[in-house]
């Protein structure tokens, strides 16, 4: 099942699957069917499973197929859960009309009519008669003459339901080519910002050494003028005082540069730890497995209200600020 899922509890679980002919009995395959049915419409209800197979075959395919089109609204209208599975056009019609009736079908490979084992939900199935009939060597002249005594109407329906099936399947063929191009994409893009923090990290390096380097230079020539302004034979002392400030100035500058960097620091670390922690908030969702800040207590999230959360930890619940929250999955 589907993470989020729910499933039903039924008090019937009721089911109609296969050939049950009877000689003891003197039942034909319909008759134990309607016998099934007449059964089944005693006791379903609103916490009824009904699981039916090849729905109203064994009788004439109009009137058994009306009579499966009236059960089939009876059932329906007792909100019955089920799955139904059937060759007959009115009822495949009748499930696209109903709120809550889908049509699905089994996907098929249309160029060679081999089975994908892949449910599709939303439009119904087409029984590819005639073309199952032509892989399986029938002559065409027999298939042609089967379509000239086919109603109009069923041979367009067919036809549309096959064309239909066959452009649901080249989409999805699309589909699959285009998420695939989006995940080639969005990895590309992925190495694409790897190389450029790469980058940009070794340039900043470079810069802080070329500034670094020009610093030590502009040092260097401040000293060959002391070297070069002092006298042997004197006492120097306003070069001394000179060198003296020069050495308080970019002293100052150093300790200035050192605690602009730290307060820096401290700032990129409290955003990284904002954004860190809004992205926590928004991963937590019911159903999370959390830690409690500081802890080794792990929970589940059962429910949110603002910027708390109710917790199970084990038997215990407790609301607690999201804020105190760390999430793990």
């Amino acid at each position: 099942m589907a993470e989020g899922a729910e499933l039903g509890f039924f008090t019937s679980i009721l089911t109609d699957i296969g050939d049950n002919q009877s000689i003891e009995n003197q039942l034909s395959t319909y008759s134990y069917r309607l016998k099934r049915m007449n059964y089944f419409l005693q006791v379903a209800n609103r916490r009824s499973l009904v699981l039916l197979d090849e729905f109203g075959t064994g009788s004439d395919p109009d009137l058994g197929g009306a009579l499966a089109e009236v059960f089939f609204e009876e059932i329906y209208n007792r909100k019955s859960f089920g799955v139904i599975t059937t060759h007959y056009g009115n009822i495949k019609l009748k499930a696209a009309q109903l709120r809550n009736a889908v049509n699905g079908c089994m996907l098929f490979n249309t160029e060679t009519l081999e089975p994908m084992y892949r449910l599709s939900l939303g439009q119904p199935g087409s029984s590819f008669t005639f073309e199952v009939a032509e892989m399986n060597g029938i002559p065409m002249a027999l298939i042609d003459e089967a379509r000239k005594r086919m109603s109009e109407q069923k041979v367009q329906m067919d036809k549309l339901l096959s064309s239909l099936q066959a452009e649901k399947t080249r989409f999805e063929k699309l589909s699959d080519q285009a998420k695939q191009a989006g995940e080639s994409a969005s990895k590309a893009i992925s190495d694409f910002e790897k190389k450029k923090d790469k980058y940009e990290e070794k340039l900043s390096r470079q810069t802080e050494t070329i500034e670094r380097n020009n610093k030590y230079l502009s040092h260097g020539r401040k000293m060959v003028s002391f070297i070069d302004g002092w006298n042997l034979r004197a006492k120097n002392k306003e070069l001394l005082e000179e060198v003296k400030k020069y050495v308080v100035v970019e002293k100052t500058k150093i300790e200035e540069e050192r605690k602009a960097k730290s307060i820096k620091k401290k700032a990129e670390k409290k955003k990284d730890e904002q954004v860190r922690e809004i992205r926590h908030r928004e991963l937590i969702k019911p159903g999370s497995l959390v830690r409690l800040a500081g802890t080794k207590q792990t929970g589940t999230v059962l429910e949110l209200a603002g910027e708390e959360a109710v917790v199970a930890f084990g038997v215990f619940r407790t609301t607690t600020e999201l804020s105190k929250l760390e999430f793990i999955r």
